[in-house]
Protein backbone atom coordinates (compact mmCIF):
# COMPACT_ATOMS: atom_id res chain seq x y z
CA UNK A 1 0.00 0.00 0.00
CA UNK A 2 1.37 3.60 -1.03
CA UNK A 3 0.23 7.24 -1.23
CA UNK A 4 0.04 9.19 -4.26
CA UNK A 5 -1.49 11.91 -6.30
CA UNK A 6 -3.63 10.02 -9.11
CA UNK A 7 -5.22 11.50 -12.14
CA UNK A 8 -8.98 11.45 -12.05
CA UNK A 9 -9.13 10.09 -15.65
CA UNK A 10 -7.25 6.87 -14.03
CA UNK A 11 -10.29 6.46 -12.17
CA UNK A 12 -12.52 3.42 -13.51
CA UNK A 13 -16.05 4.96 -12.11
CA UNK A 14 -17.81 2.25 -13.69
CA UNK A 15 -16.49 -0.01 -11.25
CA UNK A 16 -18.77 -0.62 -8.57
CA UNK A 17 -17.36 -3.26 -6.66
CA UNK A 18 -17.08 -1.62 -3.52
CA UNK A 19 -19.93 0.56 -3.95
CA UNK A 20 -21.82 0.89 -0.42
CA UNK A 21 -25.38 2.92 -0.09
CA UNK A 22 -24.98 5.59 2.25
CA UNK A 23 -26.58 6.25 5.41
CA UNK A 24 -25.93 9.63 5.53
CA UNK A 25 -24.38 12.13 2.85
CA UNK A 26 -23.23 15.16 5.07
CA UNK A 27 -20.45 15.91 1.78
CA UNK A 28 -22.54 17.58 -0.58
CA UNK A 29 -19.64 20.26 -2.02
CA UNK A 30 -16.02 20.09 -3.19
CA UNK A 31 -12.96 20.78 -0.96
CA UNK A 32 -9.60 20.28 -2.07
CA UNK A 33 -8.90 19.37 1.45
CA UNK A 34 -11.16 16.96 2.04
CA UNK A 35 -9.05 14.44 0.03
CA UNK A 36 -6.13 15.44 2.24
CA UNK A 37 -7.47 14.62 5.39
CA UNK A 38 -9.54 11.62 4.03
CA UNK A 39 -8.21 10.42 0.93
CA UNK A 40 -10.09 7.76 -1.44
CA UNK A 41 -9.20 4.53 -1.22
CA UNK A 42 -8.14 2.92 -4.85
CA UNK A 43 -6.48 -0.35 -6.08
CA UNK A 44 -4.26 -0.24 -8.82
CA UNK A 45 -5.42 -2.55 -11.16
CA UNK A 46 -2.84 -1.32 -13.86
CA UNK A 47 -0.52 1.69 -13.54
CA UNK A 48 -2.51 3.92 -15.47
CA UNK A 49 -5.95 2.36 -14.45
CA UNK A 50 -7.69 2.33 -10.60
CA UNK A 51 -10.59 0.83 -9.20
CA UNK A 52 -12.62 2.60 -6.34
CA UNK A 53 -12.57 0.93 -2.74
CA UNK A 54 -13.36 3.61 -0.20
CA UNK A 55 -14.35 7.69 -1.42
CA UNK A 56 -16.85 7.13 -3.89
CA UNK A 57 -18.68 10.59 -3.72
CA UNK A 58 -15.35 12.45 -2.99
CA UNK A 59 -13.98 11.24 -6.46
CA UNK A 60 -17.64 12.42 -7.76
CA UNK A 61 -17.07 15.74 -6.18
CA UNK A 62 -13.61 16.21 -7.47
CA UNK A 63 -14.79 14.87 -11.03
CA UNK A 64 -17.11 17.69 -11.13
CA UNK A 65 -15.33 20.76 -10.28
CA UNK A 66 -11.78 20.00 -11.11
CA UNK A 67 -12.43 16.93 -14.29
CA UNK A 68 -8.61 16.87 -15.14
CA UNK A 69 -6.90 17.52 -11.94
CA UNK A 70 -5.61 14.53 -9.77
CA UNK A 71 -6.80 13.89 -6.21
CA UNK A 72 -4.54 11.90 -2.86
CA UNK A 73 -5.38 8.55 -2.68
CA UNK A 74 -4.16 5.53 -0.54
CA UNK A 75 -3.28 2.96 -3.03
CA UNK A 76 -3.41 -0.85 -2.83
CA UNK A 77 -1.78 -3.41 -5.02
CA UNK A 78 -3.27 -5.27 -7.36
CA UNK A 79 -3.20 -8.55 -6.12
CA UNK A 80 -4.70 -7.45 -2.95
CA UNK A 81 -7.78 -9.85 -1.29
CA UNK A 82 -10.43 -8.89 -2.31
CA UNK A 83 -12.67 -9.69 0.83
CA UNK A 84 -10.15 -8.04 2.96
CA UNK A 85 -10.64 -4.78 1.07
CA UNK A 86 -13.97 -4.87 1.54
CA UNK A 87 -13.40 -5.65 5.07
CA UNK A 88 -11.65 -2.50 5.20
CA UNK A 89 -13.96 -0.47 4.45
CA UNK A 90 -16.68 -1.64 6.12
CA UNK A 91 -14.86 -1.10 9.12
CA UNK A 92 -13.97 2.30 8.45
CA UNK A 93 -18.00 2.92 7.46
CA UNK A 94 -18.94 1.61 10.61
CA UNK A 95 -16.36 4.17 12.63
CA UNK A 96 -17.81 6.80 10.80
CA UNK A 97 -21.35 5.53 11.68
CA UNK A 98 -22.65 5.71 7.80
CA UNK A 99 -23.30 1.60 7.33
CA UNK A 100 -26.96 0.74 7.23
CA UNK A 101 -27.95 -3.61 7.71
CA UNK A 102 -28.83 -3.51 4.29
CA UNK A 103 -25.87 -1.56 2.75
CA UNK A 104 -23.51 -4.58 4.39
CA UNK A 105 -25.78 -7.63 3.15
CA UNK A 106 -25.69 -5.67 -0.14
CA UNK A 107 -21.93 -5.11 -0.50
CA UNK A 108 -21.73 -8.29 0.89
CA UNK A 109 -24.15 -10.15 -1.62
CA UNK A 110 -22.03 -8.31 -4.31
CA UNK A 111 -17.91 -9.91 -3.20
CA UNK A 112 -19.90 -12.97 -2.60
CA UNK A 113 -21.13 -13.46 -6.18
CA UNK A 114 -18.14 -11.96 -7.48
CA UNK A 115 -15.43 -14.37 -5.55
CA UNK A 116 -17.51 -17.77 -5.45
CA UNK A 117 -18.72 -17.69 -1.78
CA UNK A 118 -21.59 -19.61 -0.88
CA UNK A 119 -21.15 -18.41 2.88
CA UNK A 120 -19.17 -15.83 4.80
CA UNK A 121 -17.17 -15.83 6.81
CA UNK A 122 -15.56 -19.13 5.16
CA UNK A 123 -13.33 -21.39 6.55
CA UNK A 124 -9.83 -19.03 5.22
CA UNK A 125 -11.40 -16.33 6.31
CA UNK A 126 -12.54 -14.95 9.90
CA UNK A 127 -14.81 -12.35 8.41
CA UNK A 128 -16.07 -8.79 9.52
CA UNK A 129 -19.97 -9.22 10.63
CA UNK A 130 -21.75 -6.05 12.20
CA UNK A 131 -21.95 -6.50 16.16
CA UNK A 132 -26.33 -7.85 16.05
CA UNK A 133 -25.46 -10.45 13.92
CA UNK A 134 -22.86 -12.08 16.14
CA UNK A 135 -21.04 -15.28 14.97
CA UNK A 136 -23.82 -16.26 12.77
CA UNK A 137 -22.44 -17.63 9.23
CA UNK A 138 -24.33 -16.06 6.41
CA UNK A 139 -24.89 -18.35 3.77
CA UNK A 140 -25.72 -16.69 -0.10
CA UNK A 141 -29.05 -17.75 -0.09
CA UNK A 142 -29.96 -16.50 3.38
CA UNK A 143 -28.01 -12.79 2.26
CA UNK A 144 -30.23 -13.03 -0.75
CA UNK A 145 -33.45 -13.66 1.08
CA UNK A 146 -32.78 -11.27 3.33
CA UNK A 147 -32.46 -8.34 0.78
CA UNK A 148 -35.10 -9.74 -1.14
CA UNK A 149 -37.36 -9.39 2.00
CA UNK A 150 -36.46 -6.20 2.64
CA UNK A 151 -37.17 -4.73 -0.99
CA UNK A 152 -40.75 -6.23 -0.13
CA UNK A 153 -40.96 -3.65 2.49
CA UNK A 154 -40.02 -0.53 0.77
CA UNK A 155 -44.22 0.41 0.79
CA UNK A 156 -44.23 1.25 4.41
CA UNK A 157 -40.64 1.67 5.54
CA UNK A 158 -36.93 2.77 5.02
CA UNK A 159 -34.87 -0.19 4.48
CA UNK A 160 -31.58 1.19 5.22
CA UNK A 161 -33.18 2.59 8.72
CA UNK A 162 -33.84 -0.86 9.70
CA UNK A 163 -31.75 -3.66 11.61
CA UNK A 164 -30.56 -7.05 11.60
CA UNK A 165 -32.87 -8.24 13.58
CA UNK A 166 -36.21 -6.63 12.27
CA UNK A 167 -35.09 -7.13 8.96
CA UNK A 168 -34.92 -11.03 10.16
CA UNK A 169 -38.36 -10.72 11.69
CA UNK A 170 -39.45 -9.56 8.59
CA UNK A 171 -37.95 -12.38 6.94
CA UNK A 172 -39.70 -15.08 8.67
CA UNK A 173 -42.98 -13.48 6.80
CA UNK A 174 -44.53 -15.07 3.74
CA UNK A 175 -44.59 -12.81 0.60
CA UNK A 176 -48.43 -12.30 0.77
CA UNK A 177 -47.60 -11.49 4.61
CA UNK A 178 -45.50 -8.97 3.51
CA UNK A 179 -48.05 -7.74 0.37
CA UNK A 180 -50.53 -7.41 3.03
CA UNK A 181 -48.11 -5.48 6.09
CA UNK A 182 -47.17 -3.10 2.95
CA UNK A 183 -51.20 -2.27 3.06
CA UNK A 184 -51.65 -2.48 6.77
CA UNK A 185 -48.88 -0.12 7.19
CA UNK A 186 -48.31 2.34 3.83
CA UNK A 187 -45.98 4.73 3.62
CA UNK A 188 -45.75 4.96 7.95
CA UNK A 189 -41.88 4.43 7.55
CA UNK A 190 -41.59 2.32 10.32
CA UNK A 191 -38.40 1.11 12.42
CA UNK A 192 -37.24 -0.02 15.77
CA UNK A 193 -39.25 -0.87 18.17
CA UNK A 194 -42.93 0.18 16.63
CA UNK A 195 -42.02 -2.03 13.81
CA UNK A 196 -41.34 -4.87 16.08
CA UNK A 197 -44.06 -4.35 18.71
CA UNK A 198 -46.28 -4.19 15.82
CA UNK A 199 -44.83 -7.43 13.90
CA UNK A 200 -44.56 -8.86 17.32
CA UNK A 201 -48.59 -8.49 18.55
CA UNK A 202 -49.35 -9.69 14.50
CA UNK A 203 -47.33 -12.69 15.68
CA UNK A 204 -49.60 -13.10 18.71
CA UNK A 205 -52.71 -12.94 17.19
CA UNK A 206 -51.98 -15.77 14.82
CA UNK A 207 -50.67 -17.69 17.08
CA UNK A 208 -52.84 -17.36 19.78
CA UNK A 209 -56.23 -16.31 18.30
CA UNK A 210 -55.46 -17.83 14.57
CA UNK A 211 -56.55 -14.11 13.26
CA UNK A 212 -54.25 -13.91 10.49
CA UNK A 213 -52.95 -10.75 8.61
CA UNK A 214 -55.26 -11.38 5.86
CA UNK A 215 -58.26 -10.95 8.74
CA UNK A 216 -56.25 -7.81 10.13
CA UNK A 217 -56.69 -6.15 6.78
CA UNK A 218 -60.89 -7.02 6.49
CA UNK A 219 -61.25 -5.79 10.20
CA UNK A 220 -63.80 -2.41 9.59
CA UNK A 221 -62.32 -0.36 12.32
CA UNK A 222 -58.68 -0.82 10.66
CA UNK A 223 -59.58 -0.14 7.36
CA UNK A 224 -61.80 3.33 8.67
CA UNK A 225 -58.52 4.13 10.13
CA UNK A 226 -56.42 3.52 6.77
CA UNK A 227 -58.92 5.51 5.61
CA UNK A 228 -59.32 8.83 7.70
CA UNK A 229 -56.05 9.38 8.68
CA UNK A 230 -52.57 10.37 6.85
CA UNK A 231 -49.76 7.68 7.69
CA UNK A 232 -47.90 9.80 10.22
CA UNK A 233 -51.16 9.03 12.49
CA UNK A 234 -52.13 5.74 12.12
CA UNK A 235 -49.64 4.01 14.28
CA UNK A 236 -51.14 5.03 17.58
CA UNK A 237 -54.84 3.79 16.22
CA UNK A 238 -53.39 0.83 14.35
CA UNK A 239 -51.42 -0.57 17.95
CA UNK A 240 -54.31 0.62 19.60
CA UNK A 241 -56.50 -1.60 17.93
CA UNK A 242 -54.59 -4.32 17.23
CA UNK A 243 -54.16 -4.68 21.37
CA UNK A 244 -57.69 -4.56 21.58
CA UNK A 245 -58.00 -7.52 19.56
CA UNK A 246 -54.97 -9.06 21.29
CA UNK A 247 -56.44 -8.63 25.13
CA UNK A 248 -60.16 -8.98 24.51
CA UNK A 249 -60.95 -9.28 27.95
CA UNK A 250 -58.79 -6.46 29.36
CA UNK A 251 -60.02 -4.24 26.54
CA UNK A 252 -63.37 -5.27 27.69
CA UNK A 253 -62.71 -4.47 31.73
CA UNK A 254 -60.88 -1.10 30.47
CA UNK A 255 -64.00 -0.11 28.56
CA UNK A 256 -66.39 -0.41 31.94
CA UNK A 257 -63.70 1.33 33.78
CA UNK A 258 -64.09 4.14 32.15
CA UNK A 259 -67.55 4.28 32.02
CA UNK A 260 -67.77 3.55 35.39
CA UNK A 261 -65.17 6.22 36.41
CA UNK A 262 -67.59 9.41 34.14
CA UNK A 263 -70.55 7.95 35.49
CA UNK A 264 -69.11 8.82 39.64
CA UNK A 265 -68.34 12.20 38.56
CA UNK A 266 -64.70 12.15 39.94
CA UNK A 267 -62.53 11.75 36.39
CA UNK A 268 -61.64 15.64 36.57
CA UNK A 269 -61.13 15.72 40.16
CA UNK A 270 -59.54 12.53 41.62
CA UNK A 271 -57.14 9.91 39.36
CA UNK A 272 -58.24 6.85 40.22
CA UNK A 273 -55.40 4.25 39.71
CA UNK A 274 -55.57 0.51 39.37
CA UNK A 275 -53.24 -1.97 38.44
CA UNK A 276 -52.83 -2.10 34.64
CA UNK A 277 -53.91 -5.64 34.34
CA UNK A 278 -56.50 -5.61 37.06
CA UNK A 279 -54.58 -8.08 38.85
CA UNK A 280 -54.46 -6.26 42.66
CA UNK A 281 -57.52 -6.06 44.74
CA UNK A 282 -57.14 -2.41 45.78
CA UNK A 283 -57.31 1.20 44.35
CA UNK A 284 -55.47 4.08 44.50
CA UNK A 285 -57.03 7.66 44.56
CA UNK A 286 -54.58 10.45 43.59
CA UNK A 287 -55.48 14.39 43.68
CA UNK A 288 -53.94 17.51 44.30
CA UNK A 289 -54.96 20.24 46.76
CA UNK A 290 -53.31 23.88 48.04
CA UNK A 291 -55.16 24.41 50.73
CA UNK A 292 -56.30 22.65 53.63
CA UNK A 293 -59.76 23.93 52.89
CA UNK A 294 -59.57 22.70 49.58
CA UNK A 295 -58.13 19.36 50.89
CA UNK A 296 -61.41 19.02 53.19
CA UNK A 297 -63.66 19.27 50.34
CA UNK A 298 -62.05 17.02 47.95
CA UNK A 299 -62.07 14.76 50.61
CA UNK A 300 -65.56 15.42 51.65
CA UNK A 301 -66.90 14.60 47.59
CA UNK A 302 -64.54 11.69 47.14
CA UNK A 303 -66.36 9.98 50.70
CA UNK A 304 -70.37 11.32 49.63
CA UNK A 305 -69.17 9.06 46.36
CA UNK A 306 -68.89 6.38 48.24
CA UNK A 307 -71.34 6.04 50.63
CA UNK A 308 -73.97 6.53 47.79
CA UNK A 309 -72.76 3.71 46.09
CA UNK A 310 -71.60 5.23 43.12
CA UNK A 311 -67.78 3.74 43.30
CA UNK A 312 -68.95 0.54 44.36
CA UNK A 313 -68.85 -0.43 40.53
CA UNK A 314 -65.25 0.33 40.56
CA UNK A 315 -64.45 -1.95 43.04
CA UNK A 316 -66.46 -4.89 41.30
CA UNK A 317 -64.02 -4.29 38.43
CA UNK A 318 -60.98 -5.78 40.55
Amino acid sequence: MFFANVELNQIDAEDRLFYLHHLNDSIQQWDGNLSLHNPIWLQEMTPTVFRIVDGFKVYHLAKRYTPEGSIPAKVFPENSSLIQLWEQRVQKRKLENNLSTMAYLEGLLQMMKRLGLIAYPDDANSGYRLPEIGQKVLTLVMVQNLIDTSNHCKGFTDIHQLGYNEINLLNSKTESDLAALSTLFEQMQLKGKKLTSMLQLIDELSRGYSIQLSDILEDSELKATRESYPAHQRYRHIKSRLLTLRFPELNNLLAQWHDSVKRTGLDNVVDIRHDPYFENDHLEFVFSARTATELTKLLKRVLEKSESGELMHLFSLL
